[in-house]
């Protein structure tokens, strides 16, 4: 079928059958095309259906493997939309601004959906995403109504924003994540609760989350700079592995009340300005940078023994820390204002360190 022939067609419904070749562009600005059941051979092309304001049902069958670029482009007529697990690519941009598209079903065997493929969409209510899905590109799902996101996929990439400014979306289940870029979920302000089983998640990949209160992270290797950074968190789970915590990754979360650190590197400011902190628990960290705790309210800490570098001021500006022990007698640890505080009576017990190695400094 040739592009040039059907176009501004007065055409209702079509049908294309199994062995039918489309060429680009095919009906794109059709007048009164209301459906499209598309069972052709191999990929609906670049731009094929795009502004057609009166395209409202569209049927994909089982031998399209690739939905091109700019493909359903806002038709803003479609209300609804299942892909076929046939299809491995969904292109750039191709339901993109469809505002009427307010349900997706991404069946099993869709691998990659790509740059703003939904983007400014009318996508509502929850997203499940199948296990075979690799790959979400940037601002794929951004600025959609979407509430609920459900990955079952098992080792899926973000390549960018793909569900930044989701302004209703509440609650995010992702396992084997990883978010390569910032602001992955930036800008989302409603949300609510994030489970993350497995993955490596980079800087600031839920910036200007000002609302998110619960947190658990399992088998999480990497949680990146100011990651969670000014985000509401009440309740925090930290994986039970080690976990490379990276400078300010929860800077800011002035509601979180109590922390237990199982294993981890804990970087520069990891949990600066934590104001309500009053209870904290560090099982394990091999390293603990300077003004991870500055701020708290901590009365006590223990030093874990496997603990072979403390920065300095690391509790600086706390005026509650009143007990420090040091789980291991044996070790030398490194800075000159150790753990700054403005308590002068604070009691430090196991420590070998010469006296002069701790300076306290009243702020």
């Amino acid at each position: 079928i040739d592009a040039t022939s059907t176009q501004n067609n007065y055409i209702e419904k079509l049908y294309i059958g199994e062995n039918v070749n489309i060429n680009s562009l095919l009906f794109s600005d059709s007048k009164k095309l209301n459906t499209v059941e598309v069972y052709g051979i191999g990929v609906i092309p670049d731009g094929a259906f795009r502004e057609i304001n009166t395209l409202e049902k569209v049927i994909i069958g089982n031998n399209i493997t690739q939905i091109g670029e700019r493909a359903f482009q806002n038709d803003t007529g479609i209300t609804s939309i299942t892909i076929p697990g046939n299809v491995k690519l969904i292109g750039m941009h191709a339901f993109g601004s469809c505002t009427s598209l307010e349900n997706l079903i991404l069946e099993e065997g869709v691998e990659k959906i790509g740059q703003m493929a939904f983007y400014y969409s009318g996508l509502k209510n929850n997203l499940t995403l199948p296990s075979t899905l690799t790959q979400i590109d940037h601002l794929a799902f951004s600025n959609t109504g979407i509430t609920s996101l459900n990955s079952l996929s098992n080792s899926l990439k973000f390549t960018g924003e793909g569900f930044s400014k989701c302004t209703e979306l509440e609650n995010v289940y992702l396992k084997n994540a990883i978010m390569t870029t910032s602001n992955t979920f930036g800008g989302d302000t409603k949300l609510k609760s994030v489970k993350i089983d497995g993955g490596i998640i980079y800087d600031s990949a839920f910036s200007y989350c000002p609302n998110l209160e619960t947190l658990e992270l399992n088998n999480v290797t990497k949680i990146g700079q100011t990651l969670f950074s000014t985000c509401n968190l009440t309740s925090l789970t930290l994986p039970s592995n080690h976990v490379d915590i990276e400078a300010y990754a929860f800077a800011g979360c002035t509601k979180l009340e109590s922390l237990i650190i199982p294993d981890a590197t804990i970087g520069t400011g990891a949990f600066n300005n934590s104001e309500s902190l009053s209870s904290l628990e560090v099982d394990k960290a091999d390293s603990i940078g300077s003004y991870s705790f500055s701020f708290s309210k901590v009365s006590n800490f223990k030093v874990p023994s496997n603990t072979t570098y403390l920065s300095n001021s690391i509790f600086a500006y706390s005026d509650t820390l009143t007990t420090l022990e040091f789980a291991d007698t044996s070790n030398w640890y490194e800075g000159n204002t150790l753990l700054d505080v403005s308590n002068p009576t604070i009691n430090a017990t196991n420590y070998k360190a010469a006296a002069d190695a701790w300076e306290k400094k009243d702020y």
